[in-house]
């Protein structure tokens, strides 16, 4: 069987003991870069699993969206992001939202783009995740693995730079 999932272990910059490291975050501009290219005017943007939040206030601070979400289940990154949201201007600090809580207990429906950097995800976490991305998601989802169950749906892949490695594909998909 072939594995869809990619990791920072299967990259080898992975320090075990460092749980900073090991959820890694999409580098702001290349994700603001992805975004500006878009066929659709992106309003509202979620970021699932949303880490210390940088990428989503890099994209309300460069114009890539007007409002940007970001759900994060670990306390510590999400308080964490609500310190690095607390110094910002205000004009980003209305426009940014970091929730304590899992991607299954909020709608995808709303937003025009839901981005995810999945390589943490379980099996299971992913089967939820894309279940919910192709049930909810109304415009254009990115994730970091090349899903089957979307493939009807891919656009494209792009490389990033990502916290554990330059040149990670991530791939787009998009609804009609």
């Amino acid at each position: 069987m072939t594995k869809w999932n990619i990791s920072p272990k299967s990259y080898g910059a992975y320090d075990e003991h460092n749980l900073n490291n090991v959820y890694g975050e999409i580098n702001g501009f290349d994700l603001w870069k992805i975004i500006s290219e878009f066929p659709i005017l992106v309003e509202r943007f979620l970021d699932v699993g949303s880490g210390c939040g940088g990428p989503a206030m890099y994209l309300v601070e460069h114009g890539g969206c007007v409002y940007a979400c970001g759900i994060e289940n670990n306390k510590y990154r999400y308080e964490k992001s609500n310190v690095l949201l607390s110094q910002k201007g205000d004009h980003i600090q209305q426009k940014v939202e970091f929730i304590e809580d899992t991607f299954e207990n909020h709608s995808f429906v709303p937003y025009d783009v839901v981005y995810c950097c999945n390589t943490m995800f379980d099996v299971y976490q992913n089967s939820k995740l894309v279940q919910k991305c192709l049930n909810e998601c109304m415009n254009i989802f990115i994730l970091f693995t090349l899903e089957p169950r979307c493939l009807q749906y891919y656009w494209k892949c792009v490389k990033v730079s990502a916290s554990w490695k330059d040149n990670v594909n991530v791939f787009i998909y998009k609804k009609p």
